[in-house]
């Protein structure tokens, strides 16, 4: 597997720095002025720059992880604040697509942590326990600015198509084709926003827990359920619903990382494991963590 990966970077040596010359800069869009006839950039459409910054992320935890195999430190390190900075451009911009794939690269550079664990230094090991803990994410926040960015592409898609569509298939039928299509947009905007109504009062329920909140919220038997004065087909908030088990599995990865590193002070400090994370607290942990999934402590 090293001489794979030895052998893929000799390969892409030019593209690779390439890469590494625009990853180091926050702003990413300055891979998209540059000659369109370059491989970095071959399409200025959303999915391509999206597809681009995602082998992006790829190709840095491959460099992360093999260099942690390794005991490369410092490039371990190098390709981690890259990660990072792709990570923060798509959460960045104010659209859908951009914050699934943001979401996609923080999973990413967590498991580049959770890798390197053995190779850190003490000083690196908290650093990352501590960025963890004070940028935390939280499901209800993080939940509702990704419902209101999905409603805002939904209104975007929705016009697009409106004035779009091919009509020509339609045949003699191109007159009617229109006033349809807007019947539909409506009623698709009626359960839309239905459900958004719904999803926004249990996000903001004092008397739930977080636990409580993204049962009521994931599933399609819960959009249903949200959605039940209106019957129609419901693909669009099928798709959005993945936003909660997305963001649930990452809140439990996050929680996973700063625990995992907990462990690992306290096993270099003390010589042993610790027999549960109780033991961590408060030395390393203020508390242990729990699931969002079930609201359980991490099991250890």
């Amino acid at each position: 597997e090293v001489a794979w990966f030895d052998a893929f970077a000799m390969s892409k040596a030019d593209l690779i720095a390439e890469i590494d010359k625009v990853t180091v800069d926050a702003n990413l869009d300055v891979a998209w002025v540059r000659d369109p006839q370059e491989p970095l950039c071959s399409q200025f459409d959303l999915m391509n720059r999206i597809f681009t910054y995602m082998n992006w992320a790829r190709w840095y935890t491959l460099k992360a992880r093999f260099a942690a195999w390794s005991g490369e430190t410092r490039t371990v390190l190098d390709a981690l604040s890259r990660l990072e900075r792709i990570q923060q451009f798509l959460i960045g911009e104010p659209n859908v697509l951009n914050q699934y794939a943001g979401l996609g690269v923080l999973g990413q550079r967590l498991n580049c942590i959770q890798t390197a664990v053995p190779i850190f230094s003490d000083e690196s090991l908290a650093a990352f326990q501590s960025e963890l803990q004070s940028k935390p994410l939280v499901f209800q926040e993080r939940t509702r600015r990704l419902l209101v960015i999905h409603y805002n592409s939904f209104e975007d898609s929705t016009e697009h198509m409106l004035e779009n569509q091919p009509s020509d298939l339609l045949g003699g039928m191109q007159k009617v084709s229109k006033p349809i299509r807007r019947l539909w947009m409506k009623l698709e905007r009626r359960s839309f926003l239905s459900y958004m109504n719904n999803a926004f009062q249990v996000l903001n329920d004092p008397t739930m827990t977080e636990t409580q909140r993204f049962e009521r919220l994931d599933g399609r038997d819960a959009i249903r359920r949200l959605n039940r004065e209106v019957r129609m087909p419901l693909c669009r908030l099928e798709m959005g619903q993945i936003i909660f088990s997305r963001l649930a599995s990452l809140v439990d990865q996050e929680r996973t990382a700063v625990a995992g590193l907990a462990v690992e002070r306290y096993r270099r400090r003390h010589g042993v494991l610790p027999k549960t994370l109780d033991d961590l607290v408060p030395e390393f942990l203020d508390a242990v963590p729990v699931s969002c999934y079930d609201g359980q402590p991490l099991d250890f």
